[in-house]
């Protein structure tokens, strides 16, 4: 079976508190850490904005 771990995110701004992106760099780290343990490739993340 062919896989991969696609991993997506939004990029917005969640508050002074938060980075830009962090929803993105999470479920990269997220990502990169399953394929560590299963051997399923990952590919950079896919990054999206809600339109305004």
């Amino acid at each position: 079976m062919k896989m991969v771990i696609i991993p997506i995110g939004a990029c917005e701004q969640q508050g002074p508190h938060l980075s830009l992106a962090v929803d993105t760099i999470d479920c990269y780290e997220v990502a990169k850490r399953v394929s560590a343990k299963t051997g399923v490739p990952v590919i950079p993340p896919l990054m999206f904005a809600e339109p305004r």
